[in-house]
């Protein structure tokens, strides 16, 4: 009966041995067919989107007739428009995947660092809002003397968040490789990358603040405090962008089976 039964059953394994993170993820992929990923990739595209939006209200700003009789124009206000419907619907996107998320089953990993990783892009997109809202409140003159360092400082903050979009968008490239190899190193990497864009664009911020100093006599003393909060508001999108990669790095790290060291916030 014993050997009927062996016979019976010898498409089993002899011996199992048990299944690493990785691995475990790998098969609750498969079972449920959906990566718990899915929700921040979704989520970053809106953020990003938000985000690349500045580019169009500054070079209308840029225009001396954004403040015609003392009230913004209607192309500035439409510019401010988009900015706030796509940050709304960032946040419906956010509300949504915080639901979903809260229901998925079987994670290989806490769910808390999915959604401490959403929070963090939710911060992103709230910050661009904010940039919006000031440059509603009074003309806010863009000088030929630093108009050249403003925009390549608005265009590197914006080019930080898109390389934050590539890098999350490849986590499923990763997951087909457990997590592991060439792919996860390639992704660590760019993840170094992006903290070091961080820190250029930290100087680049400085830089252009020195030159708005300089010329702090060349326009309205409201004007200048603006400036200073928009740049301020500017250098949070790339600090919150890190801040989720490198809670996105904890992910990675866990899935692989390693402890990873503390990063302090």
């Amino acid at each position: 009966m014993a050997e009927e039964s062996s016979e019976k059953y010898s498409c089993m394994p002899k011996s199992s041995k048990p299944l690493s993170d990785s691995e475990s993820c790998n098969m609750i992929f498969t079972l449920f067919g959906r990566s718990p990923f899915k929700p921040i990739q979704q989520h970053m595209q809106q953020v990003f989107l938000c985000v690349s939006l500045l580019r169009d209200l500054f070079e209308i700003l840029e225009k001396n007739s954004c403040f015609p009789n003392g009230q913004p124009s209607p192309q500035l206000k439409k510019a401010i428009q988009a900015i706030k419907e796509r940050e709304h619907l960032a946040d419906l996107t956010k509300n949504d995947l915080r639901r979903r998320l809260e229901k998925m089953l079987f994670l290989p990993f806490d769910r808390t660092y999915l959604l401490e990783i959403l929070a963090l892009q939710d911060l992103i997109a709230d910050n661009c809002e904010k940039i919006a809202q000031r440059t509603e409140l009074i003309p806010l003159p863009i000088l030929p003397q630093w108009k050249k360092q403003f925009f390549a400082l608005l265009d590197q903050e914006i080019k930080h968040v898109e390389s934050a979009l590539v890098v999350i968008d490849e986590i499923d490239a990763l997951a087909k490789s457990s997590f592991g190899g060439r792919e996860a190193a390639h992704l660590e990497a760019l993840i170094e990358e992006i903290a070091i864009g961080h820190a250029r664009c930290r100087e680049s911020e400085q830089v252009f603040l020195r030159e708005l100093f300089q010329h702090a006599e060349q326009m309205p003393y409201p004007a200048f405090l603006v400036w200073e909060r928009v740049i301020e508001r500017l250098g949070k999108i790339s600090f919150y962008t890190e801040k989720a990669l490198y809670r996105l790095k904890r992910v990675l790290f866990h899935l692989r089976g390693f402890q990873p060291r503390r990063i302090e916030s």
